[in-house]
């Protein structure tokens, strides 16, 4: 069940004004039965409860005058999780309370035409989820489970960021600080075994600075129009490996480029490349990795039919696979080449303003999921 109240009014010097409320509530019943043989035998079945209660309360104040816009705002949130777990041995609840007051604000500045500087600034929280009050363990197989963590903190993360824009041209850079991140994790609790728990842990501080470039431009009468952006991070984070503090700040890069050249109305050839650079974030690393597609695309019988043939990975270099995550005594990821190339021929028709029929077909079905270690 969810209400919503939002009423909108204007105070003394023009400052609008929006003042809202919002109320939710979860509540499900349901039975957990598993059939794994490593499963203890007093908690393969059981019957379990939730509920979730969040209040909140906003408000929000405008004020413009001829080249500034402010906006400053506030909302109150206040939560209660709770659950309850009946197995064949015990009963246990747990809950999860919280409280926060999350302001944010922004000043648009439009200095002259085609140019705007803008600041922002937004608080925002994540919350426990139900499985993660669940302490009990959920088996995959003998060698690893899942469970919960009943101490697990909600996290709060603070942004602040400056924007620029002139014409088709725009630049950010902003910072980023998380207060008990929540992380899953996968570690060996026993060392003794070979068996690994994966869980909710709370990473006491994390940080980036990261800045954004794009641009966007057309050009030749509209026939060209060219699109990309470079995003780089410089991430502070720090975690335990091997009895070792590892210290993450290599910053890493992202971005795209997209090309589209539209012959007449009917016709637009088009070509996109999407790249990352070897990134660590937080106890993740991945390796580097890019994606360069291309293709045609043919609108006909007045745009309600749609041809499109494009390729794929054309380079074979979208190998975002590669993952490695590590964590006290523990490393486990994905690793390989994956062979994503292909053609691939799709038609869409509509009719009567809905899609009617979508298909597709790709030359090489066959290896489309080969793996090469």
């Amino acid at each position: 069940m969810t209400l919503n109240a939002t009423y909108s009014f204007n105070l003394p010097f023009n400052i609008s004004s929006e003042a809202g409320a919002r109320y939710y509530n979860v509540n499900d019943r349901y039975g957990y039965l598993s059939d794994s043989k490593w499963q203890p035998e007093t908690l393969g079945s059981n019957g379990q409860k939730t509920e979730d209660n969040v209040t909140a309360a906003y408000l929000s104040l405008g004020k413009k005058w001829k080249k500034v816009h402010l906006s400053l705002g506030g909302r109150y949130e206040y939560s209660d999780t709770k659950v309850w777990i009946n197995t064949l041995s015990e009963t246990i609840s747990n809950s999860r309370h919280t409280s926060f007051f999350l302001p944010s604000g922004t000043l648009t500045v439009f200095p002259w035409k085609n140019l705007t500087f803008q600041l922002n600034y937004r608080r925002s929280v994540n919350r426990q989820k139900y499985t993660g009050l669940n302490p009990y363990p959920i088996y995959q197989d003998s060698l690893s489970y899942s469970a919960g963590n009943r101490d697990l903190q909600p996290s709060v993360n603070d942004n602040i960021s400056i924007y620029a824009g002139w014409k088709g041209l725009y630049v950010t850079a902003g910072y980023t600080h998380t207060r008990n991140l929540i992380k899953s994790v996968v570690y060996n609790q026993d060392p003794s075994t070979d068996i690994v728990c994966e869980t909710p842990i709370n990473v006491k501080r994390s940080e980036s600075f990261y800045t954004m470039l794009g641009y966007n431009r057309r050009m030749f009468s509209g026939k060209l129009y060219f699109s990309g952006n470079l995003y780089i991070n410089f991430p502070k984070y720090k975690y335990i490996f091997l009895n070792k503090t590892i210290k993450i700040h290599r910053p890493f890069y992202s971005g795209n480029m997209n090309l589209y050249y539209f012959l007449n109305n009917k016709i637009t050839a088009y070509t996109t490349f999407t790249f990352q650079s070897y990134l660590e974030d937080t106890n993740i690393s991945q390796r580097p990795a890019n994606n360069w597609s291309a293709g045609v695309q043919m609108n006909m019988i007045k745009d309600k039919l749609t041809l499109t043939l494009s390729v794929s990975d054309i380079l074979h270099r979208a190998n975002y696979n590669n993952i490695d995550i590590r964590y006290i005594n523990t490393q486990h990821g994905t690793y390989g080449t994956n062979d994503m190339r292909g053609i691939t021929l799709s038609a869409s028709l509509s009719l009567f303003n809905q899609d009617i029929t979508v298909s597709s077909s790709r030359n090489n079905n066959d290896v489309i999921d080969r793996t090469r270690q």
